[in-house]
């Protein structure tokens, strides 16, 4: 995994990214149902897919994921694949507005204003979303003044 993950920072070309951050999804059976879904999250700059290190930096690979060797795919309950995508689904909307606010207002002023974010995982898109919603806000009264 680490060697696809170098690569995919080598790799400029789109189509050859698209096939490493295939093989970068977690793929994920949900024990009630066998039924297999794919997670994933984009980083908005470098287009890579980056979510086992986004669930592994959380704790949950082989605590609420635990690997299958034989069928090659992580498992989990119903309920914990989905407040996984829901959560990684809020952060990925939450990366591409960063992102777009960045070429906007500039990386050190958007990263000044997430600075303080702090909170839990389920709660952060929320809370970093209101303050780049309350920066906004003070750009446009200050655009008007």
């Amino acid at each position: 995994m680490l060697a696809n993950i170098l690569q995919c920072s080598i790799i400029t070309s789109q189509s050859i990214t698209t096939a490493i951050n295939e093989d970068l999804k977690v793929k994920v059976k949900i024990k009630e149902t066998n039924q297999v879904e794919e997670l994933s999250i984009i980083d908005a700059e470098t287009g890579c897919d980056y979510v086992g290190d986004f669930i592994g930096n959380h704790d949950a690979l082989n605590t609420q994921f635990i690997y299958d060797d034989e069928n090659d795919v992580w498992v989990c309950d119903q309920e914990t694949f989905e407040w996984w995508s829901q959560v990684i689904n809020e952060n990925q909307k939450l990366n591409y507005r960063i992102e777009e606010m960045k070429e906007k207002y500039g990386s050190d002023k958007i990263h000044n204003v997430l600075q303080d974010v702090c909170c839990d995982l389920e709660n952060h898109a929320s809370q970093a979303n209101g303050f780049l919603d309350d920066f906004e806000k003070t750009q446009l009264s200050n655009d008007c003044n």
